[in-house]
């Protein structure tokens, strides 16, 4: 079996990208195809450039030293952008890749099974289990978001993760659903609840081990480092991320199992940075 995964961002989320990978490929056990779903939108944000073909090729030889059928295709999706613009807070906190998982319909050629995974995940346990999943006849999987069953209902979704029969979601028009409400409507966090109201009753509930939002516990299987909203002692955000500078991931997250993995990434990018290939310490 081989587990098919997407992930959606630009260069400047090159190191996310290589942590979240990386993740994976040490800690899986099947062969991982990932799709990186990214484009060039410089002309609405000139930071909005695609992944490198140097990036690719780093990342493709990390993976290859983990599994030799390891592979990364990447998805130019600048074709869709006069499409994409039309979303109503393009120009709002949440950059344009994020809103390229409500495209998968004008993907034909990806697999019907894909698991998308925010930039901000870090895998600690084999996906195999999570990416076999029956889905029972859902269109998605995913886990409830630990802010928004609070304040918005108690069944909203995170989109972090989610494990998708592409299948149905190509045909059903739910997606397209979802288009047309981030079109029309402005929205604090727009793709996730366009998927939240147009896929309510067809999402089944994963575990919360699949999307851990809040801390890792002892059956963590994806850490996602998104921004977690705290009262007390003070109402406030934490952001952290982990490529973020380790004192202040140290500082908001109180996190610290994952410093030594964090820090062979670390050297990795130093490494791609200096021109070097990538010297992978297993």
């Amino acid at each position: 079996m081989k587990i098919n995964i997407s992930f959606a961002g630009n260069d400047r989320m090159f190191p996310g990208l290589l942590i979240a990978l990386t993740s994976i490929w040490e800690h899986t056990s099947c062969p991982v195809n990932a799709y990186i779903l990214t484009g060039d939108f410089s002309d609405l944000n000139p930071r909005f450039l695609p992944f490198t073909s140097e990036m690719v090729s780093f990342l493709e030889k990390i993976g290859k030293a983990y599994h030799p059928e390891n592979e990364i295709h990447v998805v130019d999706m600048t074709f869709l952008k006069d499409e994409i613009y039309r979303c109503k807070g393009i120009k709002g906190r949440f950059s344009v890749y994020a809103y390229l998982r409500l495209y998968y319909d004008f993907l034909p050629d990806l697999p019907d099974r894909m698991l998308y995974l925010d930039i901000d995940t870090v895998c600690l346990r084999d996906l195999a289990p999570l990416y076999a999943t029956d889905l029972r006849g859902h269109s998605l999987g995913a886990v409830l978001d630990a802010v928004g069953i609070k304040w918005i209902s108690p069944i909203y979704c995170n989109s972090g993760v989610l494990l998708l029969d592409l299948e149905k979601v190509r045909t059903n028009g739910k997606i397209a659903r979802c288009r047309k409400m981030v079109e029309k409507k402005w929205m604090f966090m727009p793709d996730q609840s366009a998927i939240n109201k147009h896929f309510k009753f067809d999402i089944l509930f994963l575990d919360g081990k699949y999307n851990e939002q809040v801390r890792i516990c002892p059956e963590t299987v994806i850490r996602h480092y998104c921004a977690v909203f705290k009262i007390f002692p003070y109402m406030h955000f934490i952001r952290a991320k982990p490529w973020d500078d380790i004192r202040f991931f140290h500082k908001e997250r109180k996190e610290y199992k994952l410093d030594s993995f964090l820090s062979k990434c670390r050297l990795l990018l130093d490494q791609f940075r200096r021109g070097e290939e990538p010297n992978v310490q297993r």
